[in-house]
């Protein structure tokens, strides 16, 4: 079952199970690497204003802090899920150390992946190239910076279905 909104001619389709995840949990970690951390920073922080989740994504310090000079991903999605009720994945690979990272806990976890391609056993919000704003449409695949833009478009689809007002200019 999904929910779909539009806005002028563009259609988003969100799960409705991934509505109501949000609207359920009181705690939601979000993670992404490079700009697409920057993007959880960003809907993280509106999260929290527009639909009063306590919400929490990797910074510097946990960084340093818990990868030992290894690879963090794993180890800081193994810390947020003792202390989130939902995380939310973001990266442009399905091979990736976050989306291995969400596969890897417990099956009753409730976990999604923003990615351009369906995971295999982690719930996905796909990026279809097919159906986002594209700045140049002789590339065959989405710039990182095509699908950053999208993945944000998809979290403020996702708090308006979850009942936010958006602040208006």
């Amino acid at each position: 079952m999904t929910s779909t909104s539009t806005t002028k001619e563009y259609i988003v389709t969100l799960s409705s199970t991934l509505i109501e995840s949000v609207k359920l949990a009181k705690s939601v970690a979000i993670i992404g690497n490079g700009g697409n951390l920057a993007i959880a920073n960003h809907v993280g922080s509106d999260m929290n204003r527009y639909l009063d989740k306590f919400t929490f994504y990797p910074d510097a310090v946990h960084l340093s802090a818990l990868s030992k000079d290894e690879p963090w991903h794993k180890s800081w999605i193994e810390y947020a899920s003792k202390h989130a009720d939902l995380i939310l994945g973001i990266t442009t690979r399905i091979k990736s150390p976050i989306a291995d990272a969400l596969a890897s806990l417990p099956d009753d976890f409730d976990c999604y992946l923003f990615c351009p391609e369906q995971h295999p056993t982690v719930p996905t919000v796909v990026i279809d190239k097919n159906s986002c704003r594209r700045i140049d449409t002789n590339k065959d695949n989405l710039t990182f910076h095509e699908f950053e833009v999208e993945v944000l478009w998809q979290f403020y689809m996702l708090f308006h279905e979850c009942g936010a007002d958006l602040m208006t200019i």
